[in-house]
C-alpha cells in the first residue's frame, strides 16, 4: 500500500485576495468537437469492467474473485493456499503457504517456555558475592599475621637428638636402678643421682622444642594454624577414649628410684616401726618392717579376677560369663609370651593378633549371633600390674611394698572397667566365655591377658 500523502491549504485573510487562477480561454463549440477528435482516442475512452475486479492468489497466481486476505501478511490467496504455515511445516505438507509474521509470531509465543531457565540461572549479584567469598577464604587461609617468625630448624633437630640419646640412656639406668641404687655415696643412691642428671637436661631440652614450635606455629598461615588445631584435638580426643595412654605409664613408674635419699621420711605415717632413742637422746634411723614377698598362685588368681568381671557384669544387667579352659590356656600363652620377651602388646613380635593365635591353638573363632548375624574372631583385654607398689633401699638393703594376691585382682579389673575400650569388652552381651591367663616375671611384673568368645 502506498502512502497517501495530503496538501495542506493555507486559508488566507480576508483582506488578502485570493491566488491567481489560470484562465482558462474560451472556445466555441466547433473547436471543442475538432479537439475531441484529435486529442481523445476511441479505445481509452472505454475501459473494461472486467479488469478492475479480477485479483490473484499470491502463491499460485490463480484469478479468483473468492481471495481471502491472510490475517498475518496480509495477502490474498485462494482457499488451497489461505493457511499460514511456517516454511519448516511448508516443506513438509501440503497446502497453505510459507508466511513470515506467523513464523514470528509463533517464536514469540513460545519465548516464555524458556524464561524459568533464564531465571534459574545464579544472577550477577550471587556470583559476585560468591567470588568475592571464595577470594576472602583464599586470603584468609593463606595469610600470615607473622611472616618473619619461622620454625629455628637447626636447634629443633639439636635438641630433639639431645632427647632421643639421653631418654635411651635415663631407660637404661631406670631399668638398672636396683642395682645402681645398692651403690650409696654417704647418704645419696647413685641411681637416684644418675636418673636426675639425666631427667634435668631432658626437661629442659623439651622445654626449648616446645618455644621453637611456639614461633614456628605463629608463623604458618591461618588456614594450617587451623589444621594443626584440629589434629591436636582429634589427638585430644584419642586421649579421653583411652586415657590408659596416658595414665598407664604414669601409674606404673616407679618413681622410688627418683629418691636421692637413704632415709625414709615417711615411713612413720605408713605404719613402720622405729627404734626407740638411744642413750645419748639422738633420734634413731628409721628401721621399716620388712613384710615378705607374697606367693602368689596363679589358678586362684585368675578365679579371682574371673568372679570380679562377672560381678561387674552382674551390676550393669549382662549375662555371666562361663569360663572356658581353652581360652584360658591360649590367655595364659600369651602372657607367658610377655613376660619371657618383655614387651606388652595384642600382637606378638611375629604380628599374630589374638585370633590369629586362637586359630593357631586350633579353637574355633565362628560364632552365630543369631538373626542372619555371626562373628569371626575373639576379643581380648590385657593389663600389666606389678607384685609391689613401692621399694626403698635402706643401707642397700631394698624393702618392698608388695601386694597382696586380692590386690591385684582388683586393681586389675579396676583399670579395666576405667578404660571404655575394655570396659566395653567386659560388658559386651555378645560374649559368653571367657578366659583369663597370668603370668608373672623375673622383674616381678604381673601380666595377665583376658579373652572373650
Amino acid at each position: 500500500m502506498w502512502p497517501i500523502s495530503t496538501t495542506k491549504i493555507e486559508k488566507t485573510p480576508d483582506s488578502e485576495s485570493p491566488p491567481e487562477m489560470d484562465k482558462i480561454p474560451e472556445t466555441t463549440d466547433e473547436q471543442d468537437e475538432i479537439s475531441d477528435e484529435k486529442t481523445i482516442p476511441t479505445e481509452l475512452t472505454q475501459p473494461k469492467p472486467d479488469e478492475e475486479f479480477v485479483r490473484k492468489c499470491s502463491f499460485c497466481s490463480v484469478k479468483s474473485d473468492d481471495l481471502k486476505e491472510c490475517d498475518y501478511c496480509n495477502e490474498l490467496f485462494c482457499k488451497a493456499h489461505l493457511e499460514p504455515k511456517t516454511s519448516h511445516n511448508f516443506l513438509r505438507s501440503n497446502g497453505g503457504h510459507s508466511c513470515k509474521q506467523f513464523a514470528d509470531q509463533e517464536k514469540k509465543e513460545q519465548q516464555p517456555i524458556s524464561q524459568p531457565i533464564k531465571i534459574s540461572k545464579p544472577s550477577k549479584s550471587i556470583k559476585k558475592t560468591l567470588h568475592n567469598f571464595s577470594n576472602r577464604f583464599i586470603s584468609w587461609f593463606y595469610c600470615k599475621k607473622h611472616p618473619h617468625s619461622k620454625l629455628r630448624k637447626e636447634n629443633f633437630f639439636i635438641h630433639l637428638i639431645i632427647i632421643i640419646v639421653l631418654s635411651l640412656f635415663f631407660m637404661i639406668v631406670y631399668s638398672n636402678s636396683d642395682q645402681l641404687n645398692t651403690i650409696v655415696i654417704g647418704f645419696i643412691k647413685l641411681g637416684a643421682i644418675i636418673q636426675i642428671c639425666l631427667i634435668i637436661p631432658i626437661i629442659w631440652s623439651i622445654y626449648k622444642i616446645l618455644i621453637n614450635l611456639r614461633y614456628g606455629l605463629r608463623g604458618l598461615a591461618n588456614g594450617f594454624k587451623f589444621i594443626t588445631a584440629i589434629v591436636i584435638l582429634i589427638f585430644c580426643f584419642q586421649i579421653y577414649l583411652q586415657p590408659s595412654l596416658i595414665t598407664r605409664p604414669v601409674t606404673q613408674f616407679d618413681y622410688g628410684t627418683f629418691n636421692p635419699l637413704e632415709i625414709n621420711w615417711n615411713s612413720q605415717s605408713n605404719g613402720a616401726t622405729t627404734n626407740n632413742n638411744n642413750s645419748d637422746g639422738n633420734q634413731g634411723i628409721v628401721i621399716p618392717s620388712i613384710n615378705p614377698k607374697p606367693v602368689i598362685n596363679i589358678n586362684e588368681l585368675e578365679t579371682e579376677i574371673h568372679n570380679l568381671i562377672n560381678n561387674e557384669r552382674q551390676k550393669s544387667g549382662v549375662a555371666a560369663l562361663k569360663y572356658d579352659t581353652k581360652l584360658a590356656n591360649i590367655a595364659r600363652a600369651h602372657s607367658q609370651d610377655m613376660a619371657a620377651r618383655n614387651y606388652f602388646s595384642h600382637y606378638t613380635p611375629e604380628g599374630d593378633g589374638p585370633t590369629e593365635r586362637a586359630i593357631k591353638a586350633g579353637y574355633s573363632v565362628h560364632k552365630e549371633l543369631g538373626g542372619g548375624y555371626y562373628s569371626e574372631g575373639i576379643a581380648e583385654n590385657i593389663f600389666q600390674n606389678n607384685l609391689y607398689d613401692t621399694v626403698t633401699y635402706y643401707n642397700g638393703i631394698p624393702v618392698y611394698d608388695w601386694n597382696s594376691q586380692s590386690e591385684i585382682a582388683s586393681s586389675t579389673v579396676n583399670g579395666w572397667m576405667n578404660s571404655p575400650g575394655h570396659r566395653q569388652n567386659i560388658l559386651n552381651s555378645d560374649y559368653d566365655n571367657e578366659g583369663i591367663g597370668v603370668a608373672i616375671s623375673s622383674d616381678d611384673k604381673v601380666y595377665i591377658t583376658e579373652d572373650f568368645w
